[in-house]
């Protein structure tokens, strides 16, 4: 059974709906012992139909939180599916992470980490072609065994795509310089389209932030080099 702890962390980052919580507010008697009277009654009189008054109620259940239980680590505050730009935010969320598992070729960009904090663990994907992230998936403790003991790794992020979408769905979306001339972006379209053939242009111009004419200029170039299938009409 989750905690108070755990069910207004979940709150905070996105992963209880806010009609969830506040249902929970009102019914469930471990939260009032948690937050205090003053501090739970500010909650079950908040305007939950608001978005302005949802996220200053986060706010300062976010900062009573780091309060009462002080975390080294970051992953409380982790939604379960996220993404974190590479640099300083990966650098503290990192800090207290550790490789045990890694999946190996052809997904290089996949391994398994445990928080030497707090023993939870990631499926963690490394997204650094085309927007710098790390695409990062909370696991329960079977998830992970069944990684160690049995090779038997989740599907979530098995294809290159999925952290594109990803990425996407999270405001990131970098943009090159010389698309064309000087980037990843073949290589990146070749394997998508390894991956799926006959992917539509029109979707590798979406996935890797390109206008049309740029993605078809190096689509037609991926095909002709490198024998893979692209629906350059798409």
């Amino acid at each position: 059974m989750k905690t108070a702890f755990e069910y207004i962390w979940e709150f905070i980052r996105g992963d209880l709906p806010t009609a969830d919580f506040e249902s929970l507010a009102y019914t469930d008697a471990m939260l009032e012992e948690h937050l205090g009277h003053e501090l739970h009654l500010e909650v079950v009189s908040s305007d939950f139909r608001s978005g302005d008054a949802t996220y200053v109620l986060k706010q300062k259940l976010a900062a009573f939180q780091r309060r009462r239980h002080p975390q080294r680590c970051l992953c409380v505050e982790l939604r379960d599916l996220a993404v974190v730009d590479m640099g300083e935010e990966s650098d503290r969320v990192f800090c207290t992470l550790r490789q045990v598992a890694k999946r190996g070729e052809p997904h290089w960009w996949l391994y398994l980490s445990r928080c030497e904090e707090c023993g939870q663990h990631w499926l963690v994907a490394e997204e650094s072609r085309q927007n710098d992230v790390f695409c990062m998936l909370r696991l329960d403790e079977g998830a992970a065994a069944r990684i160690v003991a049995d090779v038997v790794w989740p599907a979530d992020f098995d294809k290159y795509e999925s952290l594109l979408v990803a990425g996407k769905a999270a405001g990131k979306s970098v943009r090159f310089a010389d698309p064309v001339h000087d980037s990843s972006l073949g290589w990146t379209m070749e394997d998508l389209a390894r991956a799926r053939p006959g992917i539509e242009l029109s979707v590798l111009a979406e996935l890797l932030n390109l206008d049309l004419e740029i993605a078809r200029i190096i689509g037609e170039t991926v095909v002709a080099e490198k024998g893979v299938k692209i629906d350059l009409e798409g």
